[in-house]
């Protein structure tokens, strides 16, 4: 079975699954004692067409419908015999009913009809402790006749109509791992001064999440005048309370949160409650998008508090870390690491679904879908507890092609979580596959929904543009385009609506006013378009949109196509699909881009295809994940052009693929031949970076750092290069240098990251050029160095600091004696 049916099959399966173990909280019902209760009877009655369910005594139940013949009933503490279902298969309108069990105590009655329900109902009696099922039926059904029920929700479920059920009752299936700094109010429970009085009252506090209140507390307790006992606790539950009281969007709030962690850490560095200081400086400047500093205090963690007790909660947020600087091949090795070293932590689960977000994000979206598939498989209740999950395995499926699973798993996700953010793009995303498919009908529907309740939202935008498709009134299409352009003066898709708006009034015959349109789209984006363009000759588009692309006024160009596509359509030439194919990836519109390249490609036939269409094809299929296809558009593109202009960037291109695929062996000799073929100094220094990390994972760390040697050389060589990118391969050479003990060689590579860093004395890179002398022996210069960044206004990196130049002091000491007795 592929990745895709698998997907479904669990996705089917957690969605039942959860829905009985949720069960016995939906239902109000008597208060009775935990003890288990059974059934006295089963009866059927045939008009009106009801099951009636008679108990012992009250308990939790649910009722509700799985299928167009399938109705489950769940009870809670309940038992039953088997002879009590013998006589009812097959009786008036039951084909069967089914009994299973779940855990939590629930007994399941999966009851099978001969027709298809129309609507099901439940309601328990107190009097004769009997529990009443009602069935209607469709009468069309009863004749035997095929009927399509009409949906009762807007968002059908595929699988089964479902019940929205909310988070709250998933308390123990989190997917948003618990914060590890929270562990501080644990650890300071153990401490003697809990029994101090102010300490004990903020600590309630914080256990009932009143922040405020415990904030105060400790802030009060500060400030306030006398001799103070426990300020070291103190100092450590203010800040926390501060930090989990802020508002995450609130910058102000977060730096000043910062500047609590700082002081407490800096004034008591070897507290018991260091760690989760330094833990919530890392979140903070996560956060304030800080990666650098983000990173250093997360690895600080790493490295120095092995026994820190939520090592996993630090390699996630690491892993965030990295993939925000971009850095996906890194987060992966970080999130495969912590899943396999503690394969049995509760985060987990979420490290798996940031492995998966970060497979996704580096277009390994086969990779990703069955990390996520896995995920559902190993605990089903999971699909419940994260919006993120259903949602990232429907952007893999569309990704992949596969618009069915896409649309059915955008649906579960928009089902269970409603309140999501992105539900507008969502749901306008399942409309246009809808549309793809041919079920404008569906498609409409959708894109109703979203324009109703979702006002003002780019999915709203995005909707009512589509909306006018299926109006059929001209009155009512120029509304709805007038409404967008009046309302939404400044959304990209308000330039669609201006020429659909122009289009719509040319088309019939209001030249004029389609004149007056055109105008005042002008005037509203300015150099959109350079002229009146209502062409329908094949030369004149070619022409117009030659000339637009050479002069990068891609946006035009587009602009007119998505207008007059259906024209274009049909003059069908290769060399405008190739122009409009180089527009769309101009603006990294790969996907878009490989379509028409593939139009062109069929157009041209493989004898007369030209090399630039190769290249372009094979690059956009690249960037799009479709790496294998990519391999072989390239490999078409080398043996057909042997002396083509970029073959340097395609065998690049192929070196990457193999790279990421882990065939490093394979990426090495490609990226050869890749230098070998390149002219240019600046794409010669890229991938001699990239045979430097091909040789690193090789276990090859000499050549790795003679490849980056010369690669700085190079890009020293070009004037236009960054100079941040210089600093950067600086600062990798410099570590390159660590790995094989040469720690001077390391330093000077140090100061050169310094030089081209941009910024005075970064207190990183100072660290490092000071451990690279300590390592080196130059004790001096170490110390020179350390005792700079202790003067410094960084005080964690002033710690750190002086607890090296501490260690370097002793050193020395040793030393004079060890000189003294000779």
């Amino acid at each position: 079975m592929g990745v895709k049916q698998a997907g479904l099959r669990h996705i089917v399966k957690a969605c039942v699954f959860v829905a009985l173990l949720m069960v016995v909280w939906i239902i109000p019902h008597p208060a009775v004692p935990k003890a288990v209760r059974t059934i006295k009877g089963i009866t059927v009655q045939n008009n009106p067409e009801t099951l009636h369910v008679k108990l012992s005594s009250g308990t939790a139940y649910r009722v509700f419908q799985i299928d167009r013949k399938e109705v489950v009933i769940a009870l809670k503490n309940v038992a039953i015999t088997g002879k009590l279902l013998k006589n009812l298969h097959r009786k008036g309108y039951i084909r069967e009913i089914r009994l299973d069990t779940v855990p939590n105590r629930v007994m399941v009655l999966t009851v099978y009809t001969k027709y298809h329900i129309k609507a099901v109902n439940s309601k328990w009696s107190k009097k004769n402790r009997t529990l009443s099922v009602r069935f209607r039926f469709y009468e069309t059904s009863k004749k035997g006749k095929h009927i399509k029920p009409a949906e009762k929700a807007l968002f059908s479920d595929p699988a089964g109509k479902l019940p929205r059920m909310g988070l709250s009752h998933f308390k123990n299936q989190k997917l948003t791992p618990a914060d590890s700094v929270d562990l501080l109010v644990v650890e300071m429970e153990k401490d003697t001064c809990i029994t101090h009085p102010e300490i004990s009252s903020a600590i309630r506090r914080c256990k009932s999440q009143s922040w405020q209140e415990a904030y105060n507390i400790s802030n009060q307790y500060l400030q306030s005048k006398g001799d103070k006992e426990c300020l070291e606790q103190v100092f450590f539950l203010r800040a926390y309370c501060f930090y989990k009281k802020m508002d995450p969007s609130m910058g102000d709030q977060r730096l000043a949160a910062k500047d609590l962690f700082q002081e407490v850490v800096s004034f008591y560095p070897k507290s018991r409650y260091a760690a989760y200081g330094i833990a919530a400086l890392g979140k903070i400047n996560l956060q304030l998008e800080n990666y650098n500093e983000a990173k250093g205090y997360f690895k600080y963690i790493l490295g120095n508090y092995k026994d820190y007790p939520a090592i996993p909660d630090i390699m996630i947020e690491l892993a965030r870390v990295q993939l925000a600087k971009g850095k996906v091949n890194l987060a992966v090795a970080t999130l495969e690491n912590l899943i396999a070293r503690y394969p049995n932590n509760p985060s987990v689960s979420v490290a798996k679904l940031e492995l998966g977000k970060a497979l996704f994000e580096s277009n390994d979206f086969e990779g990703a879908l069955k990390i996520f598939v896995d995920l559902m498989e190993s605990n089903p209740q999971l699909v419940f507890a994260s919006s993120d999950l259903l949602e990232y395995m429907g952007r893999c499926y569309y990704q992949m092609g596969e618009n069915t699973a896409a649309r059915n798993t955008l649906l579960r996700a928009v089902n269970y979580f409603p309140d999501m953010a992105s539900n507008h793009i969502l749901l306008s995303r399942i409309a246009d596959i809808y549309y793809d498919q041919d079920q404008q009908e569906k498609a409409q529907k959708f894109h109703e929904y979203v324009v109703k309740n979702f006002r003002g939202t780019d999915g709203f935008i995005i909707s009512s543009v589509r909306m006018a498709s299926y109006l059929k009134r001209r009155a009512e299409k120029e509304n709805l385009y007038r409404l967008i352009i009046s309302d939404f003066p400044d959304h990209p898709m308000t330039q669609l609506a201006y020429l659909k708006l122009a289009q719509l009034l040319s088309k019939v015959g209001e030249h004029e006013k389609s004149i007056e349109t055109i105008h005042s789209f002008l005037a509203k984006f300015p150099g959109t378009l350079k002229k009146e363009a209502i062409v329908v000759l094949k030369d004149a588009y070619s022409f117009y949109f030659e000339k637009l692309f050479k002069e990068n006024d891609t946006a035009s160009l587009l602009t007119m196509f998505e207008r007059d596509r259906s024209i274009i359509n049909r003059i069908r030439s290769p060399q405008l699909f190739l122009t409009i194919g180089k527009a769309y990836m101009s603006e990294k519109l790969y996907e878009d881009a490989v379509q028409l390249f593939q139009q062109s490609h069929r157009l041209f036939g493989k004898k007369r295809t030209p090399a630039q269409l190769l290249f372009n094809l094979g690059i956009s299929l690249h960037e799009s994940g479709k790496a294998h296809q990519a391999l072989k558009i390239f490999d078409a593109y080398t043996r057909s052009f042997p002396k083509h202009e970029h073959r340097a960037e395609v065998y690049h291109r192929v070196g990457r693929i193999w790279m990421q695929k882990k065939k490093h062996k394979q990426a090495l000799e490609t990226l050869k031949v890749a230098f070998k073929e390149s002219r240019q100094n600046r794409q010669k220094a890229t991938i001699l970076l990239d045979l430097a990390e091909a040789y690193e994972k090789l276990g090859d760390y000499r050549s790795s750092t003679r490849r980056r040697i010369k690669a700085i050389d190079l890009m020293a060589a070009v004037p236009e290069t960054p100079p941040d990118l210089i600093s950067e391969a600086y600062r990798d050479l410099g570590e390159s240098y660590l790995r094989i003990n040469a720690y001077l060689k390391a330093a000077d590579a140090f100061l050169m990251a310094i030089k081209f860093s941009g910024k005075t004395q970064p207190p990183d890179l100072q660290f490092l050029l000071g451990e690279a002398y300590e390592r080196g022996e130059k004790v001096d210069e170490a110390a020179e160095i350390f005792k700079k960044l202790v003067e410094s206004s960084d005080p964690f990196w002033a710690r750190l600091a002086k607890e090296k130049l501490r260690g370097i002091q002793i050193h020395n000491q040793l030393k004079s004696k060890a000189d003294n007795f000779t």
